[in-house]
C-alpha cells in the first residue's frame, strides 16, 4: 500500500510538472522554466538542443527577447509510467498562438 501511494504521488508531481512548463513558456519566465529542470537536464526541440539550467535559462531568455507571438499550450493524454526512482512521461500538446506583431493565430 505504502509503494502504491509513493508511486501515485510521483506520478502526480510529474504531471505537474509538465503543467508549470507549458505555464511557464506561455507566460514568458525563463528562469523558472530553467529552475524546472536539474542541472544536467536537457532540453531538445527542432535544430536546438541545450544541456544545463544555465543554458536552457539563456535559451529561453534568447526566445523571449525575440518573440512576437503569445501561446496557450494544452496537455491532454498524459501517461506517467514510475518505476523506482525514474519515470516516463508522455503527453500531447496543442498550442495555440497569436502573432502580436500581426494579429495573424496560427
Amino acid at each position: 500500500m505504502e509503494i502504491e501511494l509513493q508511486r501515485l504521488l510521483d506520478e502526480n508531481a510529474c504531471e505537474k510538472l509538465i503543467s508549470e512548463y507549458c505555464h511557464l513558456v506561455d507566460f514568458g519566465n525563463a528562469s523558472a522554466i530553467a529552475d524546472l529542470f536539474t542541472s544536467n537536464g536537457s532540453w531538445t526541440g527542432p535544430g536546438v538542443s541545450m544541456i544545463g539550467q544555465e543554458e536552457i535559462r539563456a535559451g529561453f531568455k534568447r526566445r523571449e527577447a525575440v518573440a512576437r507571438r503569445q501561446s496557450r499550450h494544452l496537455c491532454t493524454n498524459v501517461l506517467i509510467h514510475v518505476n523506482g526512482d525514474e519515470a516516463l512521461g508522455l503527453c500531447y500538446l496543442l498550442n495555440f498562438r497569436h502573432d502580436s506583431s500581426t494579429g495573424i493565430a496560427a
